[in-house]
């Protein structure tokens, strides 16, 4: 892990995909989309601890499987849940990290 402030950037550019893929639930995952979601996940990667990786790998997998359903409801569930655990992981990750550099 590297210590970068850029938690909730991530977080924040992450998301906006993420709003993507659910406006274009169910259409198939097109490569453009699919190099930006493995990208997120590479800078998730980089600024999140290894336990907490997995926040970050439930949520991209969701959101490819949300592409390419051709039924999405359930896939949709299924990252809603994740893209909220992610959320509470980033932004427990940054009030610790601001807890460590206030003392």
């Amino acid at each position: 892990m590297h210590d970068s402030p850029d938690l909730h950037d991530a977080l924040t550019r992450t998301d906006a995909t993420l709003s993507e893929v659910i406006r274009r639930a169910g259409r198939g995952l097109e490569p453009e989309l699919e190099r930006e979601l493995d990208a997120h996940l590479r800078g998730l990667r980089a600024v999140l601890p290894d336990a907490d990786v997995d926040a970050a790998e439930a949520t991209i997998e969701a959101a490819k499987r949300v592409a390419d359903s051709a039924e999405p409801e359930a896939p949709l569930l299924m990252l809603a849940m994740a893209r909220e655990q992610l959320t509470h992981v980033v932004h427990r990750r940054a009030r610790s990290r601001r807890r460590r550099a206030a003392a």
